[in-house]
């Protein structure tokens, strides 16, 4: 008998579509500065490593940008 292959997603993934989530229904507005990799990595329960990879990919979609050192929602959201 063949099991099919069981897709478990990983943290980047499940921050990355979490993000995503609260970006699109308007819960973190256009604009909105992220706070230091640092303090997000540790209020979100995560290493700095995987909030990198998530954040990266966001940055790759288009829906964050950087701006002074910060980075912020991308206006194309709103």
């Amino acid at each position: 008998m063949k099991f099919p292959e069981l897709k478990i997603p990983n943290a980047v993934d499940v921050l990355e579509n979490s993000i995503e989530g609260l970006i699109f229904s308007g819960a973190i507005r256009p604009e909105t500065s992220l706070p230091s990799e640092r303090k997000f990595a540790e209020d979100i329960g995560v290493s700095r490593t995987t909030l990198r990879e998530a954040l990266s990919r966001l940055r790759a979609k288009g829906l964050l940008r950087s701006r002074a050192n910060r980075l912020q929602i991308s206006d194309a959201c709103g």
